[in-house]
């Protein structure tokens, strides 16, 4: 009966994948180290004086924006990057306008401009950080229509890819690169959480899967697809696992976050065991390429769950279970150096 079971999954899995733009038709690829391995400490932290509930972290021209969901210190408390010193409150909490109730950072912010989306005040929209925080409300850049509960927004100012109800769009093009093979369909849990990020001028979109040891990548442009998985040892019984696909209960913890930027993918790695104690720091910050080949592992001892890179791609800013904010060199700036250093 279980293998019946099994093979009925499988079935269902192979008949959903032959969608042209299902990511698990690919040939995966694996790879067993990174070019480099290495460690890194925080230059500082700081602990922010939240009020309430930790919803969300952006990064602004060096200012780092904290969302939360309490008065007197919320929706958004804004914070020096460089220091951590406290600049201002932003907004107020309610339904009224310019206010929020239960808001959440969606993304990336994209040239000072964060999509915001609160069901409870029914706000989709795109927040203009600079004003907001010149005139200490917030200031809507652009409004949705308030059933688009976008799960991820990306703009360029002459793109816009957006993901609702596991499609995303492209333009006046429908690129349904998820279908519903990445969710288990009832109320208790999701198959898969995946976290995307674009990149405009490669046509490429790459999702990081939380409970699958799998990075996704489409190139809408070619049509082309692509992946990569890391071959690491089971944290149980040391054998060596490729890619973990227990598509009921999820076994480990594998990607929590990832950014990027024009040049590098930056993915926050945990290969943890889910539910296990928080305190237990299990993180990597793992560096790839558009192309999806890896190019640095560093170790970071703090235990995070967030991962931002600030607009000038100096620093990389984390958010741990301790409710502290760490601030990082990014390692990929004295990787470029000493690569420049060796081609003289």
């Amino acid at each position: 009966m279980k293998n019946l079971f099994a093979l009925l999954i499988c079935c269902f899995i192979m008949s959903s994948c032959n969608d042209r733009h299902c990511l698990f038709s690919v040939n995966n690829l694996y790879y067993d180290s990174f070019p480099v391995d290495t460690a890194i400490t925080p230059d500082f932290a700081f602990s922010p004086e939240l009020s309430g509930s930790f919803l969300g972290m952006s990064e602004y021209d060096g200012m780092l924006f904290l969302l939360t969901n309490k008065m007197p210190g919320g929706p958004i408390q804004v914070y020096k990057g460089k220091n951590g010193e406290y600049v201002r409150r932003i907004g107020t909490i309610g339904r009224g306008p310019n206010e929020l109730l239960i808001p959440s950072f969606i993304g990336p912010s994209q040239n000072g401009k964060q999509l915001i989306v609160d069901p409870s005040a029914r706000i989709t929209a795109l927040c203009d950080l600079k004003e907001s925080l010149e005139q200490g409300i917030v200031c809507y850049d652009t409004i949705f229509n308030r059933n688009d509960e976008f799960m991820y927004y990306f703009n360029n100012n002459e793109k816009t890819i957006s993901l609702l109800d596991n499609v995303f769009t492209l333009k006046d093009m429908t690129v349904d690169i998820i279908d519903t093979i990445f969710y288990y369909e009832n109320d208790y849990s999701r198959l898969y959480t995946y976290i995307p990020v674009v990149n405009f001028g490669l046509n490429k979109i790459v999702l990081a899967m939380s409970h699958k040891n799998m990075l996704c990548c489409y190139d809408w442009s070619k049509d082309i697809k692509s992946s990569v998985s890391m071959i690491y040892k089971d944290v149980d019984n040391d054998k060596l696992i490729e890619v973990e696909d227990n598509y009921i209960f999820p076994k480990y913890e594998f990607y929590r976050d990832i950014t990027a930027n024009s040049s590098y993918i930056y993915t926050l790695f945990a290969y943890n065991e889910r539910y296990i104690d928080e305190n237990t720091p299990v993180n990597y910050l793992q560096i790839f390429d558009w192309n999806l080949s890896p190019i640095m592992s560093v170790t970071i001892q703090e235990n995070l769950h967030t991962l931002i890179l600030s607009s000038d791609g100096a620093n990389i800013y984390g958010y741990g279970y301790d409710n502290k904010v760490y601030v990082y060199e990014n390692p990929i700036i004295k990787y470029n150096e000493n690569i420049n250093g060796l081609s003289k």
